[in-house]
C-alpha cells in the first residue's frame, strides 16, 4: 500500500487569508497519513484500476475487496467514513 503524506503548506490556490489559511498548515489542522491501494498502472493493483477506468468503465469487486482488506490491516482510528478514487490524467 502507498502512504499519502499530508500537505504541510496550503496550496496557493487554496489560500484563504481571511480565515488565516496561508503558508504552513498548523500541525493540529493536518490530517494523518493516508493510504492508497496502488499507484497508477503499478504492477500490483494499478493495472486493474487502469482497466476499470478505460476498458470496462467501472471498478471490479476485486478492487473493492482489496480496499476493504487494506483498511482492515491498517486499522485507522477513527475508521474512515468514505473512500475516493483519484484518477490520474
Amino acid at each position: 500500500y502507498q502512504p499519502i503524506e499530508p500537505r504541510k503548506i496550503w496550496p496557493t490556490y487554496c489560500e484563504m487569508p481571511i480565515y488565516g489559511f496561508s503558508g504552513r498548515i498548523p500541525a493540529n489542522l493536518r490530517p494523518e497519513i493516508g493510504r492508497a491501494l496502488s499507484l497508477w498502472r503499478d504492477a500490483g493493483w494499478g493495472q486493474l484500476v487502469a482497466s476499470g477506468k478505460y476498458d470496462t468503465g467501472n471498478f471490479s469487486d476485486e478492487l473493492v475487496t482489496a480496499c476493504v482488506e487494506m483498511i482492515r490491516k491498517w486499522n485507522p482510528l477513527p475508521a474512515p467514513v468514505w473512500l475516493t478514487c483519484i484518477p490520474s490524467n
